[in-house]
């Protein structure tokens, strides 16, 4: 299976670290979406290894500092092969 790979813009500029979160979609759209993982300052792309095949999933992103974290990206929709 290959990964899922996110890219994002750093927007924050004094971020310590970004916070990625998936959810996957039930029929009528609802998602609960969940911690997946934590990326460096600084860095732009995850890779989730983890996704099952033929499966659809929504992915966001945001920033965190000492101070507080950021609003959410808007989230990605993604199917897997």
């Amino acid at each position: 299976i290959r990964p899922v790979k996110l890219t994002w813009a750093d927007n924050s500029g004094n971020e310590d670290n970004f916070i990625v979160e998936r959810c996957k979609p039930a029929k009528k759209g609802a998602c609960s979406f969940a911690y997946l993982a934590w990326v460096g300052q600084d860095k732009t792309e995850y890779y989730d290894v983890s996704a099952a095949r033929r499966t659809t999933y929504r992915y966001r992103v945001k920033a965190q500092n000492r101070k507080g974290d950021s609003g959410y990206s808007a989230f990605v929709e993604v199917k897997t092969n």
